[in-house]
């Protein structure tokens, strides 16, 4: 896929039986994981540049696989860095990272692998105590 709408369109198909706040979560996370591959992934010269997303909803839970096939890049090092940062006054910040914070403080379960070529990020949704 290469385009997000796609994704989210894939995502909401085949979560039906989901509760929409989880979906909503997961939805941001795809969001923030494809413009992070898109905007900073880079990409080898002479490669097109490929994502992908795979879905599965069991007991009220979503399981998502988000690969692409740009740069190594692992969302979640250096997070517990970043999230020092987040108490740092605004003006006195260094740019970016903060998506990645919101990658795993809306998912339930995330890890990072490389594959050959393909970067894959996979994800666990769980349902959630309303606020």
């Amino acid at each position: 896929m290469t385009c997000l709408a796609d994704m989210l369109n894939t995502l909401d198909t085949l979560s039906t039986h989901t509760e929409p706040g989880l979906v909503k979560r997961a939805a941001t996370v795809i969001e923030e994981l494809f413009t992070n591959s898109v905007v900073h992934g880079g990409i080898a010269q002479g490669v097109s540049h490929e994502t992908g997303l795979a879905v599965l909803e069991s007991s009220r839970a979503l399981h998502i696989r988000y690969e692409d096939n740009f740069l190594p890049f692992d969302p979640f090092q250096g997070l517990d860095e970043m999230g020092d940062l987040a108490v740092v006054p605004l003006e006195r910040r260094p740019p970016g990272g903060f998506g990645r914070l919101i990658i795993r403080g809306l998912s339930d379960k995330a890890s990072y692998s490389r594959h050959g070529a393909i970067n894959r990020t996979d994800l666990l949704f769980l349902p959630r105590p309303s606020a």
